[in-house]
């Protein structure tokens, strides 16, 4: 298909005398598209850009001219030249077509599966450009690249690329790692709290301590430094797991009036986010007061297509502090609630021999005091020193 012909043509009628001569005036001097003879009349089209043209040439040979069609784009458009609104509107998207292509749309992390490591990679992103508006020709994708890998300790590899608007960051996140054991450095081993020696089992080192020994917190169980028969004192980093029989005691109240906070009336602000900027409602007033704030958006999709625009919602909760009465059984059931917590995570792998549980009341406040017998490990890691005399410090800590 000719061009012409999407562009804009003319069809016009030519009558006169010689149509011969008109003939071969408009092949020698006109592109033609079309060109026939009906009725004694010339039919010809033309491309629009050659109207002026056939004018002349009719003009200067006596023939008259009549225009029977316009079509093509340029005629479309010609009708609408007039339409000031239409003209801007079309500049205008097509300059936001244009800025919208260098901009960053969308970042997509992928490998990192969500949550808190996928929001620190976008954070550190967003320091270098990569951000939802950034604009693309500005972004030195190497240097982000460097800089995620240096800064964020949980990616093992990183590539950042973008295709159109959507820049995507695939990384490759560290596995569990090893535990090492950093430079076993030589050290004693120390007892960590008061108690009664009932086992030992000792890896490397020398043993300073016997079944049986009452012990005290800071006592050295298992000495580093061993001298040997040749004068010559040798270092170690003292293995041994010291188990031995040890009191402690815990104590936890409960306030039999306390204050307690409960969720109020909820109000709700949507806002409306280009990019990364919010347009706030200047009529809106954030709630006084104590109030729990949770944020979500919802981006607007156009067939299926995600836009650099979205609604942030954000939620107030009032929060409303009332005051609460405690039974003396709820808060016995409250405070040994808190003894079996304790029990669990801050005992470790002690066995635990006996348990006094004591309760007393004062000035309306419930409190528990355990007593525990234990057993466990005793052995505490201190490390050996020597000084710029070549004289030997223990260090305990």
């Amino acid at each position: 298909m000719n061009i012409f012909r999407i562009l804009g043509t003319v069809e016009a009628k030519i009558d006169g005398f010689d149509s011969g001569l008109i003939i071969n005036k408009l092949r020698k001097e006109c592109k033609v598209l079309m060109l026939y003879v009906k009725n004694d009349s010339v039919y010809i089209q033309v491309p629009y850009t050659n109207r002026r043209l056939l004018e002349k040439l009719c003009s200067e040979h006596g023939f008259s001219l009549e225009i029977i069609k316009e079509k093509g784009l340029y005629y479309k458009l010609f009708r609408y030249r007039k339409r000031f609104g239409l003209i801007v509107g079309a500049v205008i998207c097509t300059a936001a077509m244009i800025y919208l292509s260098n901009c960053v749309l969308k970042v997509r992390v992928v490998g990192a599966d969500g949550g808190e490591v996928e929001e620190k990679i976008k954070l550190l992103l967003a320091e270098d450009g990569i951000r939802a508006g950034g604009y693309i020709p500005s972004i030195n994708f190497l240097d982000a690249n460097a800089k995620l890998m240096e800064m964020c300790d949980e990616v093992a590899w990183a590539s950042i690329g973008h295709s159109g608007s959507v820049v995507t960051v695939n990384v490759s996140l560290l596995t569990e790692r090893v535990p090492t054991d950093l430079g076993r450095i030589p050290c004693n081993l120390v007892a960590s709290r008061d108690g009664q020696i009932v086992s030992v089992n000792v890896l490397e080192g020398e043993l300073c301590v016997l079944l049986g020994d009452t012990v005290k917190k800071g006592d050295i169980l298992v000495n580093g430094i061993i001298e040997r028969r040749n004068g010559l004192a040798y270092y170690y980093h003292s293995m041994a797991t010291i188990t031995a029989v040890y009191d402690e005691t815990v104590e936890f109240e409960q306030a039999l009036y306390d204050r307690a906070v409960v969720d109020g009336e909820t109000v709700y602000s949507k806002n409306l986010c280009f990019f990364d900027y919010e347009i706030p409602k200047p009529w809106f007033k954030t709630p006084d007061g104590s109030c729990k704030i949770k944020t979500y958006s919802s981006p607007v999709s156009f067939f299926g297509i995600e836009l650099p625009v979205s609604v942030k919602t954000t939620e107030y909760t009032e929060q409303i502090s009332k005051l609460k009465i405690y039974t003396y059984d709820e808060a016995e059931k409250i405070l040994r609630q808190k003894l079996k917590i304790y029990e669990d995570n801050l005992l470790g792998d002690s066995e635990i021999l006996n348990c006094d549980v004591e309760l007393e009341m004062s000035d309306d406040v419930l409190k528990l005091k355990a007593v525990y017998s234990l057993k466990g490990n005793i052995a505490k890691e201190s490390p050996i020193y020597v000084d710029s005399k070549n004289r030997l410090n223990s260090i305990s800590y």
